[in-house]
């Protein structure tokens, strides 16, 4: 006897469905041992990472894939595809780790070995500066200037090569102006005492007994004074600048201005010194004689300047 007959396609279907879940459970399986182990790794050279001291130059990565590995401890199933692409970059990023972190190293050895060379640089050139400058202002300001910059040698780690360089830039234009205020005033000063030493020269020519120049600090102005056998006194001060305001006492007619005159045309002729035209103050109104044009009793703004003594 034979018989025939067929299964139903709706069980067919759900065997088919039945083995594929069990098909789908098996794999997830592997790649969550995988995925396991892929960790197991990479927790093994981290620990070795940081035993050699490589995680700080590496820290961001560290960081990163640390958190994969927490994630990877509670994850879905249905997650663990997506995990497993996760945990293979980390593996290939921690694999390469100990190289960035020597190639960083490197660079930051050579970025601060710049960094030093920068300042040990403008240390010996504002040393080199500061063996120039005369006043004392100005020394006391150069010698701070260059405590500043050696401090910043000290902190070099702690700052980039950006702001090494500014910071760098900032303390040289800071010394160009020293030097150049000093340079300024050793200037001014050396013009005052040619004028001074030629007003002297001129005043004794001229029959005048000149005593030792002064210098009136709070002014900051020279006062030289010169008298006549008449005991006529004529007193000039002459400003840094080559500014110089006169006074005479104990002229009571027109030949002050003639004395006056005969001083700066020496200055002039012999001592190669320019005056200007000379701005006459009127004192003392009670002294003007009737009939006259009064009497000088000083004058200033006469600027000099100029000329080889």
């Amino acid at each position: 006897m034979s018989s025939a007959g067929r299964v139903p396609a709706w069980v067919i279907e759900k065997q088919r469905r039945e083995l594929e879940r069990k098909q789908e459970e098996q794999r997830r399986a592997k790649v969550r041992k995988q995925i396991n182990e892929a960790c197991k790794e990479i927790q093994d050279e981290l620990t070795e990472i940081a035993k050699s001291g490589n995680a700080a130059w590496a820290s961001e990565e560290v960081s990163a894939i640390t958190n994969v590995l927490k994630k990877a401890n509670s994850i879905d199933e249905a997650e663990v595809d997506d995990m497993l692409r996760q945990v293979s970059q980390s593996q290939a990023t921690v694999r390469q780790l100990n190289t960035i972190a020597q190639s960083r190293r490197h660079e930051m050895k050579m970025a601060l070995d710049l960094n030093k060379s920068m300042v040990e640089g403008l240390l010996i050139e504002l040393k080199s500066i500061a063996v120039e400058i005369v006043w004392k202002e100005n020394q006391a300001e150069i010698t701070r200037l260059i405590s500043r910059v050696d401090d910043l040698s000290s902190n070099l780690n702690r700052q980039s090569t950006s702001q090494v360089e500014s910071e760098l830039t900032n303390a040289r234009q800071a010394a160009e102006s020293i030097r150049a205020n000093d340079m300024e005033r050793v200037v001014s000063e050396e013009l005052r005492r040619h004028i001074v030493a030629s007003l002297i020269a001129s005043m004794r020519e001229l029959g005048f007994i000149v005593g030792k120049p002064k210098l009136i600090q709070e002014k900051e102005r020279v006062v030289v004074i010169g008298t006549l056998s008449s005991d006529r006194i004529v007193r000039f001060e002459v400003s840094d600048s080559g500014e110089m305001e006169f006074d005479m006492d104990g002229f009571s007619d027109r030949k002050c201005a003639d004395h006056l005159d005969e001083v700066l045309g020496e200055l002039e002729t012999k001592y190669g010194i320019e005056t200007g035209p000379v701005q006459h103050n009127w004192k003392n109104p009670d002294r003007i004689s009737k009939g006259s044009k009064g009497f000088p009793s000083g004058g200033k703004s006469r600027t000099m300047g100029g000329g080889q003594g």
